[in-house]
């Protein structure tokens, strides 16, 4: 039996009720949401990573981990020993025609095997990776295949006419002098306030407010009810990116939520230098005025793909941002997460905004359905979550369990980038299921 992001999948099984034996003779009911074969990574006796094949895995949502059956694997001719402290599994793996030795280790009165964390890769065409990434232009999709985990784009070479990208990002030409870079993470942070926005948001909104770091080209958002708003949502970016480094400088323009003594007060408080474009001079502040063009424009494409309202246009930016900080950015050559977190990125669960879903009910009654259609419409930033529109309720909840319209996907297990939420305090914020 399998965890939910462990990309079992078998076209023809339904959902269904299980009776699941565990070793202590506990019997529970659970449901299944596909069955099929897994691939798991072992380490063997040598410490070298080999494949065993894992036929007809159950994929049961309610496991927070994998749990191997000894009996299925004997029934199949695989010998196990166990002793008092340890275990070794010898059984057959892919590419080889000897059986491995695997060792298992024990942690209070359960076994484990030496498996190999990874997560899983999704295959698709260049155009469907476009339309997943928020119609990011492809050279900088091809050469994103590499730098990010769960990542495989097939048909490199097709060539196609994108008919969303024009309706969405087509603009004057205009020359313009590239800005100084800082030397390190939030030595220098641009920022910009945009509205009023029309229309007013789903959830109220009418202004929007971008932190972009000079260094990595990290893009973070927060939404606005009112224009002096602005000094608490600093506040928040400042609290958000406490963890990766403290910001040294801070430009932006002559605008009056940012030459008020309340931020003015609050920059000093907390050591910050403010530097100010001259009047009438937005080009000064460059990053951020690139960072809003580029974020609408990606925005627009996420709202025309999906045919959703334009009063859901802080989802679509917010989206717009998650993607942006995973995509390969020409200036730095590299990918604006990576420049912060450390890591690579994984995009395997990432999906088109406004992909029609399915999710997982919880505790449902008898005769209930096991779920319920809604339409995806981003990430959650505190939690392994889908944010899911349902249009009948017009409800926004935070779902883990969902799967997708002809894509075999689980929950994204990988969602860590802690900047990307919208700057939300009221009863309008997305419920929890």
């Amino acid at each position: 039996m399998t965890s939910p992001n462990s990309g079992v999948s078998s076209e023809n099984f339904k959902p269904s009720n299980h009776v699941i034996e565990l070793a202590d003779g506990s019997r529970n009911r659970n449901l299944a949401l596909g069955q099929g074969d897994v691939e798991m990574d072992i380490l063997n006796s040598h410490g070298n990573r080999c494949s065993l094949t894992l036929e007809n895995a159950l994929n049961i949502p309610s496991f927070s981990q994998n749990i191997f059956s000894v009996t299925a694997a004997t029934e199949k001719g695989e010998t196990i020993i166990f002793s008092e402290h340890s275990g070794k599994l010898f059984a057959k793996v892919k590419d080889s025609s000897n059986a491995q030795f695997v060792e298992i280790h024990k942690e209070g009165k359960l076994y484990y095997i030496n498996s190999v964390q990874h997560s899983t890769k999704v295959s698709r065409t260049l155009k469907q990776w476009h339309e997943a990434l928020g119609h990011c232009n492809t050279q900088d999709i091809l050469k994103l295949e590499g730098k990010v985990e769960g990542m495989v784009i097939t048909n490199k070479t097709d060539k196609f006419q994108c008919e969303v990208c024009p309706q969405g990002k087509m603009t004057d030409f205009r020359s313009r002098v590239p800005d100084n870079s800082a030397s390190a993470p939030f030595e220098l942070v641009h920022i910009d306030l945009s509205g009023p926005i029309d229309p007013i948001s789903i959830d109220g909104h009418r202004y929007a407010l971008a932190c972009v770091d000079s260094f990595s080209n990290l893009a973070c958002v927060y939404f606005l009810k009112h224009k002096d708003d602005a000094c608490d949502a600093f506040k928040q970016y400042i609290a958000d990116i406490s963890p990766y480094g403290t910001i040294k400088s801070v430009r932006s323009d002559q605008g009056g939520e940012f030459i008020s003594e309340k931020f003015v007060s609050m920059l000093i408080q907390n050591k910050i230098c403010h530097e100010r474009s001259a009047p009438y001079s937005q080009h000064q502040n460059g990053k951020a005025e690139r960072a809003w063009r580029t974020l609408f424009d990606m925005a627009r494409c996420l709202l025309v793909q999906s045919g959703l309202n334009k009063n859901m246009w802080t989802y679509a930016v917010l989206t717009a941002a998650y993607i942006r900080n995973r995509c390969f950015n020409q200036k730095i050559e590299s990918i604006p997460f990576e420049q912060i977190i450390g890591k690579k990125p994984n995009i395997a669960n990432m999906q088109p905004f406004g992909s029609t879903c399915f999710c997982l009910v919880q505790k449902p009654k008898k005769l209930e359905n096991r779920s319920v259609k809604g339409i995806f419409i981003g990430y959650d930033r505190r939690s392994p979550t889908y944010l899911i529109y349902f249009p009948e309720t017009q409800e926004i909840k935070k779902i883990r369990c969902v799967q997708f319209h002809n894509v075999d996907c689980g929950r994204p297990d990988s969602v860590e980038i802690p900047f990307d939420e919208d700057y939300v305090h009221d009863k309008t914020n997305p419920k929890k299921e």
